[in-house]
C-alpha cells in the first residue's frame, strides 16, 4: 500500500515535469514563431512605406507639371492677352495662342476665353463646351482656377483640360479654358524600383480611365492623388510578408513568454513542495546502523535533535539547504530548465570551497540552517531509487507520518516557524555531516565546534509570527498554485484607487465640447481622434448592455477619417462586449435600414453630416431612440467614471446596399419617366441615390458623385442655397424635370424646379402631408419650429394634427416616436416617412416619394410646385458668437423681450408668430451660433418682422452686428 502511494506521488510529480516542459516548449515555439512574424511584418512594412514615398514622388513630379502649366496661364501678359480676347466673338486670339506657347506651353488644342455669366453659354458637341467644360468654368470663376482633369479619356478627343479665371475685380470679368494633349501629364511618369506597377488614372474603381500604365497591376492596389488635379497614381508593391499586423505578432510572442514563465514557476513550484516533502521522508529513513533497536533510535531522534523550524523565506526564492549529488539524468540540461532542486545541486557544495562561520547565533532565524541531518544516500543513486530498495525504511516512514496531524505536515513542507522558538543544541551523538555525502573538511573535528543556540523570541512574539506565515502561505499557495480566483481579490483595492474619483473631479478623458445636445460632434485630431472613438465606442457599449442590447450596427459617411474613426469605434463597442456588424461606408439611410433589419434598432454612425470636411462625429441610435441631450452627456460621465462594461464582442462585415435598393423598387415604381439630376455633393449617398432612383424607373444625371471626403465642388449642406447653384445650372441646361440636392450622409434632402427655383423643405411637407392626410385622417404630422406656418395651416385644413419640435432631426424623430406620427420633417432638409416605410430620417426614400407624387399627376413638375402657397422667407441665417452668448441672448429675449402683438412660443429658442407672419430666433445645437429665419405673407410683412427682431437684438446686445 504504502509503495503504491509512493509511486502514485511519483506518477503525479513526473506528470508536473512533462507538463512545465511542454510549457516551455510551447512558450519557446511561441518568442521564436512572434519574433519571425514581427521580423517578417516589419519588413513588409519598410517595404510598403519606400513603394509608398515612392509612389508619392512621382505624383508630386507630374502635379509640378500640371502647376507649371496653370502658372502660365497666369502670368501677367498672358491675363491681359485674355481680357483683349473677351472682345472676340468666339473668345480666341493668336497673340494669346502664342504667348503661351512662348511660355513652354507647345502643344495646344485649344484655348480660348468664356465671359463670367457660364449659364449663358449654350451647350454643343465636342470641341464646344459641354457640361464638364461648364463644371470646369463655375469651379474657376468661385476658386479662381478649375481642378485639372481629363476630358473624353479614351477616345479620339482625349485631352488635358485647364481653367483660369481673369482676376479683375469680383467677379472675374471672364474665364480661360486650355486643352493640351494628355501627354504632357503622362510624359512625366516614370518607372521606380520599389513599385511593381504603376499608373496614372482619373477616376476611381471600375469606372477609371487609365491614361498611362507601367506593370502589371495586381488586384490590391493603392491610390496616391496628384495634387491640383483629379488624376491619381494606382501602383502596387508585392512582399513576401505582410505587412501583418504587428499587433498579431506581438500577441503570439507575448503568448509564448507567458507560456515559459508558466512552465519555468509551475516546475518551480511543485518542485519545491516535493523538495521539502522529501527532505522529511530522508529524515525518516535515516536512521544509524548498529546503535541499538530502531526505537532507541527513534528516541535520539525525536527527544536528541529536533528539528528546528524558522519562517519560510520569499516564495522568490528557493530554501536554502544542502542536498545530494546531481541526478545523471538531468547532468546535459541547462540550469534553466532544472526544477528548483536539481538547481540547487548545481550549486558549490557547502563547505568545499567557502568555510561556513564557526558560530550560528547571529543568523536570522529565517535563514537558519536546519539541524536535522538528512541521510546520507549512495552517490549516483536518485532518492525514489532509494525507497524502493529500503523497504523496511518506507514502513517507518509511513509510521512517523501517521503520528503527525496534517497541519503538522503542511508545517514541514512549508518551513512553518515552530511553537517553541528555542533552538535546542545538536546532540555530540548525531554528527553534523551524517545525512551528507562529503565531509566538513576544512571546519576540523566536530568537537572543537562549539554550537551556540540563537537566542529565543518570546513566547507571544512567536506565536503571532507563527500565524502570520501560515496565514502567508495559505493565501499565496491558493493564489499561485490552485488558481483561486480569490488570488485577485489583492487588486481589487488597487484598482479602485486608480479609478476615477468622478467626472466633476478628475481631468477630462475626451474632450466635453464633443458632446453636443444632438449628437458627439468635433474636429478630427484637435477634439475627436481613434482613442477618444475608442473610449466613446466603450461608453456606447456599456449603455448598450444597460439596456439589453447585443449588436449594434455601425457605418461611416465618406469622410477621409472615417476609416480610422470607424475602426476604433467597434474597437471600443466589442470590448465592452457588443457584436459589431460593420456596413461600411453607407449614408445614414441605409445604416438606419440595417439596424431595422439586422439588430433591434440600434446603429451608429461615423458622420459629420453637413458640416466641413475636417468636422467629424458620431450619430447613435439605440432601441429606435436617436440619443441626444442628457443621454449624450451621461456618455460622457461614463468615459469620466469608468464606468464602462467588459466582454469580447465580435465584428462581421455587411453589405445591404443592394438590399436596401431593391426594397425601394419594390415600394415605388414611377407612373412616367423623370428626368432629374441628383447632387451628391461628393458625399456618400452617391455610392446609392444615382442607382436607387434608376431602379424606380427615373432618368438619372449624376452630379459630383464620386464619393470625395475633401468636398472640392461645394460644402455638403443643400439647406444652404448657395451650394445648390450648380444644380440649378444643370436642370435649366439639360431641361431636366426636377433637381434633387443631397447631403454628406444622405439623410438631407433640397429640391429644385425645372425652372432652377429652390423648393423649400416645408413646401415639400406639404406635398406629402397631402398625400399622407388623404389616406390617414387624424394623424399627426411632426414640423420643427423653422417651418413655415402655411404647412400649419396645410396640415389642419387636411384634418392633420401639428405637433411642433424643436429644429434637429434627433428631437423630430423623438416626437414621430411620442405621436405614433406617419410624417416629420426638419427645415434643414431631414424628412421622416412611417408611412409605408420605417420611420427613421430618410432623404433617398422622402426624394423617391416625391418623385412618385410627380409622376402620377399628369401636368408638370412646375404647374404642381406652383400651386403651392406663396411667401416670402428667408434661408437660415446664421451669426457666429462666442461662448454661451446666443443662450444668454435668447433667455433675454424670452424674458425681457416685447414683440407688440405676437405670439410668443419657447418650443425651440424663441418664435413669435404675427398675423401676417413669423420669426424665429435660438441658439444652435450644434456650435455657438444664433440661427434666426423670419417668414411674411409679402415682402412688407417680411420687413417689419425683420426690423422688430433687429431691434429687440440691439436693446439686449450692441455688439453685434445684425447682416440680415
Amino acid at each position: 500500500m504504502a509503495k503504491a502511494s509512493i509511486k502514485g506521488i511519483q506518477s503525479a510529480q513526473d506528470l508536473v515535469r512533462v507538463a512545465g516542459l511542454v510549457a516551455i516548449a510551447l512558450g519557446v515555439f511561441g518568442i521564436v514563431v512572434g519574433a519571425l512574424l514581427l521580423y517578417g511584418s516589419m519588413q513588409g512594412q519598410l517595404a510598403t512605406e519606400q513603394a509608398s514615398r515612392a509612389a508619392s514622388d512621382r505624383a508630386r513630379h507630374v502635379a509640378d507639371g500640371l502647376a507649371e502649366i496653370q502658372a502660365t496661364l497666369r502670368d501677367p501678359q498672358v491675363l491681359d492677352l485674355a481680357r483683349e480676347a473677351l472682345n472676340a466673338d468666339d473668345g480666341r486670339s493668336e497673340r494669346l495662342d502664342q504667348a503661351v506657347r512662348a511660355r513652354g506651353v507647345q502643344n495646344l488644342i485649344d484655348l480660348r476665353v468664356f465671359p463670367s455669366a457660364v449659364e449663358e453659354i449654350p451647350l454643343g458637341e465636342y470641341p464646344e463646351p459641354d457640361f464638364s467644360v461648364i463644371e470646369m468654368l463655375i469651379e474657376a470663376r468661385r476658386s479662381g482656377r478649375a481642378t485639372v482633369q481629363v476630358h473624353y479619356a479614351g477616345t479620339s478627343n482625349e485631352n488635358l483640360a485647364f481653367a483660369q479665371a481673369i482676376e479683375q475685380g469680383n467677379p472675374a470679368s471672364g474665364i480661360m479654358f486650355m486643352r493640351v494633349p494628355v501627354s504632357m501629364a503622362t510624359s512625366r511618369l516614370q518607372a521606380a524600383a520599389e513599385l511593381d506597377s504603376i499608373a496614372l488614372i482619373q477616376g476611381s474603381g471600375d469606372q477609371a480611365a487609365v491614361l498611362k500604365a507601367i506593370g502589371q497591376a495586381p488586384e490590391q492596389v493603392q491610390l496616391t492623388p496628384v495634387e491640383g488635379s483629379r488624376l491619381s497614381l494606382r501602383w502596387s508593391r508585392r512582399t513576401i510578408v505582410g505587412p501583418l499586423s504587428n499587433r498579431a505578432a506581438i500577441i503570439l510572442g507575448a503568448s509564448g513568454i507567458i507560456l515559459l514563465m508558466s512552465g519555468l514557476l509551475v516546475r518551480r513550484r511543485f518542485g519545491a513542495l516535493q523538495v521539502k516533502v522529501g527532505s522529511g521522508q530522508k529524515g525518516a529513513k535515516a536512521r544509524p546502523e548498529g546503535d541499538g533497536s530502531s526505537s532507541a533510535q527513534d528516541g535520539v531522534k525525536r527527544d536528541a535533535v529536533p528539528p528546528p523550524r524558522s519562517a519560510p523565506p520569499p516564495l522568490s526564492s528557493p530554501p536554502l539547504r544542502a542536498t545530494s549529488a546531481l541526478d545523471t539524468a538531468d547532468e546535459d540540461l541547462p540550469d534553466w530548465l532544472l526544477d528548483s532542486d536539481q538547481l540547487d545541486q548545481t550549486e558549490k557544495l557547502f563547505g568545499e570551497e567557502e568555510p561556513p562561520p564557526a558560530e550560528l547565533p547571529d543568523l536570522p532565524d529565517t535563514l537558519a540552517v536546519e539541524a536535522d541531518a538528512e541521510p546520507s544516500a549512495e552517490p549516483g543513486l536518485r532518492f525514489d531509487d532509494q525507497i524502493e530498495e529500503e523497504g523496511p525504511a518506507e514502513s517507518d516512514f509511513f509510521e512517523q507520518v501517521e503520528e503527525h496531524s496534517p497541519e503538522e505536515d503542511y508545517d514541514l513542507s512549508m518551513g512553518g516557524e515552530p511553537e517553541d522558538s528555542a533552538t535546542p543544541e545538536l546532540d555530540s551523538a548525531t554528527p553534523a555531516n551524517s545525512g551528507l555525502d562529503f565531509e566538513f573538511s576544512d571546519r576540523g573535528s566536530s568537537d572543537a565546534q562549539e554550537e551556540v543556540a540563537p537566542e529565543p523570541l518570546p513566547e507571544t512574539e512567536a506565536s503571532g509570527l507563527q500565524d502570520e506565515v501560515e496565514e502567508g502561505i495559505e493565501e499565496e499557495i491558493e493564489a499561485e498554485l490552485t488558481g483561486d480566483e480569490d488570488g485577485e481579490s489583492a487588486a481589487a483595492p488597487e484598482r479602485e484607487a486608480l479609478a476615477p474619483a468622478g467626472a466633476d473631479q478628475a481631468e477630462p478623458v475626451v474632450d466635453p465640447g464633443l458632446f453636443h445636445p444632438n449628437g458627439i460632434l468635433g474636429v478630427v485630431d484637435e477634439q475627436l481622434d481613434a482613442r477618444s472613438a475608442t473610449l466613446i465606442g466603450e461608453a456606447i457599449g456599456a449603455e448598450a448592455r444597460a439596456r439589453g442590447l447585443e449588436r449594434i450596427v455601425v457605418g461611416r459617411d465618406g469622410r477621409m477619417q472615417g476609416v480610422v474613426l470607424l475602426s476604433a469605434l467597434s474597437q471600443g463597442l466589442c470590448s465592452a462586449g457588443i457584436d459589431v456588424i460593420d456596413l461600411g461606408p453607407v449614408p445614414i439611410p441605409v445604416l438606419d435600414f440595417g439596424a431595422s433589419e439586422l439588430s433591434d434598432g440600434s446603429g451608429v454612425m461615423v458622420t459629420g453630416s453637413h458640416h466641413a470636411s475636417d468636422i467629424n462625429g458620431f450619430r447613435i441610435r439605440l432601441n429606435n431612440e436617436i440619443l441626444q441631450g442628457p443621454a449624450i452627456q451621461d456618455l460622457f460621465r461614463r468615459i469620466q467614471e469608468q464606468d464602462l462594461s467588459q466582454g469580447q464582442g465580435e465584428i462581421i462585415e455587411e453589405s445591404l446596399v443592394d438590399r436596401y435598393i431593391e426594397r425601394i423598387g419594390i415600394d415605388i415604381q414611377l407612373e412616367r419617366p423623370l428626368k432629374v439630376v441628383v447632387d451628391c455633393g461628393n458625399g456618400i449617398s452617391g455610392t446609392v441615390v444615382p442607382e436607387a432612383f434608376a431602379a424606380i424607373g427615373a432618368d438619372v444625371i449624376p452630379l459630383y458623385a464620386d464619393v470625395d471626403g475633401s468636398f472640392p465642388n461645394h460644402p455638403p449642406n443643400p439647406s444652404d442655397p448657395d451650394n445648390l447653384e450648380d444644380l440649378r445650372l444643370c436642370v435649366r441646361n439639360f431641361q431636366a424635370d426636377v433637381g434633387l440636392a443631397f447631403d454628406g450622409d444622405g439623410d438631407c434632402l433640397a429640391m429644385v424646379s425645372s425652372d432652377g427655383e429652390v423648393v423649400r423643405t416645408d413646401q415639400l411637407l406639404m406635398l406629402l402631408a397631402r398625400d399622407v392626410l388623404d389616406k390617414n385622417a387624424g394623424t399627426s404630422v411632426i414640423v420643427d419650429a423653422a417651418c413655415s406656418n402655411k404647412l400649419q395651416k396645410l396640415i389642419r385644413d387636411a384634418g392633420g394634427h401639428v405637433v411642433m419640435a424643436r429644429c434637429d432631426e434627433v428631437f423630430v424623430d423623438e416626437k414621430m416616436r411620442q405621436e405614433s406620427a406617419l410624417l416629420g420633417g426638419a427645415f434643414r432638409g431631414q424628412i421622416m416617412l412611417a408611412d409605408r416605410w420605417y420611420g427613421f430620417g430618410d432623404a433617398i426614400y422622402a426624394g423617391a416619394r416625391l418623385l412618385e407624387l410627380l409622376a402620377a399627376d399628369t401636368r408638370t413638375v412646375a404647374e404642381i410646385l406652383a400651386e403651392l402657397p406663396e411667401v416670402h422667407a428667408t434661408p437660415e441665417i446664421r451669426l457666429s458668437l462666442e461662448g454661451d452668448q446666443a443662450e444668454e441672448l435668447v433667455t433675454a429675449l424670452i424674458a425681457e423681450g416685447d414683440f407688440g402683438d405676437g405670439e410668443m412660443l419657447t418650443t425651440d429658442g424663441l418664435r413669435v408668430d404675427y398675423a401676417d407672419g413669423w420669426g424665429l430666433v435660438r441658439a444652435s445645437h450644434d456650435g455657438p451660433d444664433l440661427v434666426l429665419r423670419f417668414e411674411g405673407d409679402d415682402a412688407k410683412a417680411l420687413n417689419h418682422i425683420r426690423s422688430e427682431f433687429k431691434k429687440q437684438i440691439k436693446a439686449r446686445n450692441p455688439a453685434i452686428q445684425l447682416l440680415f
